[in-house]
């Protein structure tokens, strides 16, 4: 599990997290260095099982966005395609028999890629159509609207992949921001091939019966099934390990008020040594230090929301020798300070 994350807090998963890399690096932006900066092991990160919190990838991917000076680095992004980066969610869409079950599927398990920051929802119209409405967690504009192109875009050239150049992506795109420039528009209708409105009140594909009906051509139905079973068992995996680390961080907890939990008083209280709980948090991709790290970076978080606490009440709660220990951490967190924090909660506490 990478850095910074809290098992109750929205995530993105480790899929989009190499897409991000991998992709912000073909642009020439150099997003390793950017997400060790914010605290967290890029090789790590990048894992098919890590998750990522919210916070912590919003803040990452307005770094990448300021490094590229690019005002639509989410489209671009979303031309890098790598379907074998991917996985299950890869062959799911290629193994299917129409794009309507492709669809499906992607949606069933979505969260393999994009964790719970941002997916789709789909609402199925009287016509037979489909519309995938795009939804995100962040209130930050300028992501949302990075994003949403980045994914539209992606989602796009996949389609391009798997039928002739002129079909169309959707009939019809919405995005909820403001029309671009003449060219930029341009690029956009090239890409999509369907009328396009802007300034509407959220970003969706309307999906026609007719393209969702569209045979795909590599269609193998023992490749869709065994798509499908890898898919479940990846899902299944993850619930494992959430499961099994938000025990750890239950009593990692209980320890934590006022002073830092020990691993032997952890290990103790889960029935095993201190050797087998760091064995088991390597076989998750995760560290005593990771977990402990992303729990703090939760509790502060609630506790400075509090406005009855001071910065020296947190930094106490949660085991630090002093203020300035807090601040350091907590910069790396989220890039500001806990005083800069609250102004923008609004609170009001010293």
């Amino acid at each position: 599990m990478a850095e910074g994350l809290s098992l109750n807090e929205d995530y993105i998963g480790g899929i989009a997290v190499a897409h991000f890399i991998l992709a912000g690096e073909r642009l020439g932006v150099p997003a390793r260095d950017l997400l060790r900066q914010r605290g967290v092991d890029p090789d790590v990160a990048m894992q098919p099982a890590s998750r990522l919190s919210g916070d912590i990838f919003d803040a990452f991917f307005m770094d990448m966005l300021l490094a590229s000076g690019d005002e639509y680095f989410g489209f671009h992004l979303g031309h890098q395609l790598m379907p074998g980066l991917y996985g299950a969610l890869s062959n799911l869409l290629f193994s299917s028999m129409n794009m309507r079950e492709g669809v499906q599927l992607g949606l069933r398990f979505q969260e393999l890629g994009g964790g719970t920051i941002h997916g789709f929802v789909l609402e199925e119209l009287d016509d037979g159509g489909l519309l995938a409405t795009w939804t995100m967690v962040s209130g930050n504009a300028v992501l949302r609207r990075h994003l949403a192109d980045n994914m539209f875009a992606l989602l796009a050239n996949f389609v391009s992949v798997v039928f002739p150049s002129d079909f169309p992506a959707s009939e019809r795109m919405t995005f909820a921001y403001p029309a671009p420039p003449r060219e930029m528009r341009q690029q956009m209708e090239a890409l999509y091939r369907c009328p396009i409105e802007f300034d509407a009140p959220a970003s969706s594909a309307l999906l026609s019966a007719e393209l969702l009906a569209r045979p795909i051509n590599i269609h193998d139905t023992r490749q869709r099934q065994l798509a499908v079973e890898l898919a479940e068992q990846q899902l299944a995996e993850q619930k494992l390990q959430r499961d099994w680390l938000s025990s750890v961080r239950r009593q990692m907890r209980g320890l934590l008020p006022g002073r830092a939990p020990q691993r032997e008083e952890v290990a103790r209280r889960l029935g095993m040594s201190a050797r087998t709980l760091d064995r088991r948090l390597a076989e998750n991709d995760s560290s005593w230090q990771q977990q402990l790290d992303s729990l703090r970076a939760q509790l502060a978080r609630e506790y400075l929301g509090d406005a009855s606490l001071s910065v020296a009440d947190v930094a106490g709660l949660l085991g630090f020798a002093d203020v300035r220990a807090l601040q350091r951490r907590f910069r790396i967190w989220t890039g500001m300070t806990p005083s800069q924090y609250r102004q923008q909660l609004g609170t009001v506490a010293q």
